[in-house]
């Protein structure tokens, strides 16, 4: 056997089921699982796996590799064994010892941390452990039992078994009354087709009769395919209904061309765009015009999205913020499900040949630097199901590379017209964009460091040993007021830190400046690394009642978080320990905002409310990496923060738990029982 892994596994303690998901690569073999020594399940791999077949043996290869199980269980399990058997040998794949009492799980984690000091004084010869050391893997062991803990009261997102069970509640308990609306414009739906497997394109095309909107038509073009059953397929399905309209051209002239195609034979106000596999909700159109309704002047409306799997189960959603330029500047974020006003479209003749792999995205720059940012809008619903199939940048980011490629000469070519100095890089290992702003090497900045006087000449050494630009001065809290301080500044750019922060290798002073020179922007904030911690925080969430940093641990790896770690994210409050802004933008923007000496951490995410309020976008440069001395969280006085009248952070989606920032929130019986009085009432 030469490769296998477990994806998923764990424990339902609620329902009793065990579920199992994973690959071997191993022809003609039986997965065996023993629970308790008692063999409860023998069969073969029942999941054909492209991405395995692609990488260790060829694409022609439909062998089922891949292996998943739901298995209802009476009780909870103490000991499992996941085996594969083949030619009467086997393999162990995977087997643990669950520990079921409590002194069993101390032993686990007493024993967990003897290991991980013995692994250290091996790998670093020590032979005296130091006390700061133990002290440091005490705080990580609590850490680790802390994340562990939390795991029981929430749903991971990326958990395609607890994420399915959990949209299925959701869809149950929020259907809504249909009620009809004031303002009804016919919407057209846009989809190129070629050579879709007809099951997909079926589902694809029945997801729109379902629509409970019934203004819409259905735009086909068929980029000349070569299976025939598409064809009479699409026929049949024109006959059916007299809202589907179907183009087939002559030759194939790929997406872009298909997609005009489409658009050629819509006549409604408004363009959605959807693949030829993919699905709708059955409330897609319905919350766009809902949208609409409450404001007609919308040109660009886009909702969040999950994917389906081959087996048609949901999974991976993408819970998506509000409008957010400088993440938008990074990756196509809208991408589905998107509507648009056709005058729009039309102004910028569609789609453009060229930039096929990219070509949504190319669409959505030349929109959206015609239309005013106020007329985008984010349903915070998922309305789009994009469906896993083979070579599908749904499934593999890595499968369309090209892609990225003209989506980089898209973004240049928007910066370029709307004459941004800017050089556009590519992120290293993953699909995303940097811009790379360009300033003045002759830009003055003044640093403002607040703190006690052996804090202050300790930050102020590790500015002077890390700093970039040339030109700088410093000014302390010893020397005055934060409002002396700024007026006394003669840099077109204040850093104003407290003196826990400290610069290092990975810091980038220049980084946080040609973000604070961008129009748009106005505060900006890097990442603060804990010193003595795996724990970071780059921004934060605010809530009705009390506000969250978003701190996350380096150990424990989440694809939802891990953006966050690399890319730009707008935030409300990008930090409320460190602040970069121009000093034109904060006596405009703050200039008669009386405080004390120094901003106390309300005020300062008052500072960012004002410039959100004026229409600046606020920024966590999130690879940018400073180092903290102290605790990532502050006190501050909730009754105080109250008054701020937080209705809901624009950056943060609503669906996610107001409580686990980034997971999903258990559904309770008491929830569903609300919301039956709701729809009663």
């Amino acid at each position: 056997m030469k490769h296998y892994h477990i994806d998923t596994y764990f424990f339902d303690i609620q329902k009793k089921i065990l579920y199992i998901r994973g690959w071997l690569f191993l022809n003609d073999c039986e997965i065996v699982i023993t629970i308790d020594r008692q063999e409860i399940l023998r069969e073969k791999p029942n999941q054909y796996r492209y991405d395995i077949c692609q990488k260790y043996s060829d694409k022609k290869d439909k062998t089922n590799y891949g292996f998943e199980y739901e298995l209802p269980l009476e009780k909870e399990y103490k000991h499992i064994q996941i085996q594969a058997e083949a030619n009467h040998h086997r393999y162990t794949l995977f087997k643990t010892t669950v520990p079921t009492t409590m002194l069993e799980k101390k032993w686990v984690q007493v024993k967990h941390l003897i290991k991980k000091g013995c692994r250290l004084v091996w790998k670093k010869n020590i032979r005296l452990l130091n006390p700061f050391l133990i002290k440091s893997y005490i705080d990580q062991a609590r850490e680790n039992q802390s994340y562990q803990e939390a795991k029981k009261y929430y749903v991971n997102p990326n958990n395609s078994f607890q994420y399915r069970a959990w949209a299925m509640e959701k869809e149950k308990r929020e259907q809504q009354v249909h009620e009809p609306f004031s303002y009804q414009p016919l919407i057209s739906i846009v989809v190129p087709v070629y050579n879709v497997d007809i099951p997909y394109l079926k589902a694809c095309i029945d997801s729109v009769l379902a629509q409970t909107y019934p203004h819409f038509e259905l735009c086909l073009a068929d980029d000349c395919s070569t299976m025939e059953e598409i064809h009479s397929v699409l026929e049949d399905y024109q006959k059916k209904d007299e809202r589907i309209k179907v183009l087939y051209r002559k030759e194939n002239g790929h997406i872009s061309k298909a997609s005009n195609s489409a658009l050629s034979i819509a006549t409604g106000e408004f363009i959605s765009l959807l693949d030829n596999d993919d699905v709708l909700t059955t409330n897609a159109l319905e919350e766009v015009v809902r949208a609409l309704n409450q404001n007609p002047k919308y040109d660009l409306i886009y909702s969040d999205e999950d994917k389906l799997d081959m087996d048609n189960h949901l999974c991976f959603p993408t819970y998506k913020p509000d409008w957010s330029r400088d993440l938008f500047l990074c990756h196509n974020y809208l991408c589905h499900f998107t509507t648009i006003r056709k005058k729009q479209i039309d102004r910028i003749k569609g789609f453009r040949a060229g930039f096929e792999g990219a070509q949504d995205y190319d669409l959505f720059l030349r929109v959206i630097a015609n239309i005013k940012e106020k007329n985008i809008y984010h349903i915070p619903k998922i309305l789009y199901h994009w469906r896993m199939i083979d070579g599908s940048t749904a499934a593999v980011m890595s499968n369309k590379n090209y892609a990225f490629e003209r989506g980089r000469k898209a973004l240049e070519e928007y910066l370029k017209n709307e004459k941004i100095a800017c050089k556009v890089e590519r992120v290293k290992d993953f699909p995303y964009y940097k811009p790379n702003y360009k300033i003045s090497k002759a830009t003055k900045i003044t640093f403002i460091v607040e703190g006690t006087l052996k804090e202050v000449k300790k930050c102020c050494k590790t500015i002077r040993k890390y700093h970039e630009l040339p030109k700088y001065e410093i000014l302390t809290s010893q020397e005055g007021t934060f409002d002396e301080l700024v007026k006394k500044a003669q840099g077109k750019v204040i850093l104003y830190l407290q003196a826990k922060v400290l610069l290092s290798k990975t810091s980038s002073v220049s980084s946080l400046v040609k973000y604070a020179c961008q129009k748009h922007v106005g505060i900006v904030a890097p990442t603060l690394d804990r010193i003595g911690s795996y724990q970071r925080t780059s921004g934060v969430v605010l809530m009705e009642n009390h506000y969250e940093p978003v701190i996350y641990s380096r150990r424990h790896r989440s694809t939802f978080v891990e953006p966050k770690l690399i890319i730009p994210h707008n935030y409300l409050v990008p930090s409320t320990k460190m602040m970069v802004f121009e000093k034109e933008k904060y006596i405009q923007v703050c200039g008669k905002m009386k405080m004390n000496a120094f901003p106390t951490v309300l005020e300062r995410i008052q500072i960012c409310l004002k410039f959100y309020q004026k229409g600046y976008f606020n920024l966590g440069d999130a690879s940018n990496i400073f180092l903290y001395q102290g605790e990532l969280e502050e006190q501050y006085e909730q009754q105080e923060y109250r008054k701020l009248h937080i209705e809901r952070d624009p950056f943060y989606n609503p669906n996610l738990s107001q409580k686990y920032l980034y997971q999903l929130d258990l559904w309770k019986e008491e929830d569903e029982d609300a919301t039956k009085n709701e729809t009663s009432g």
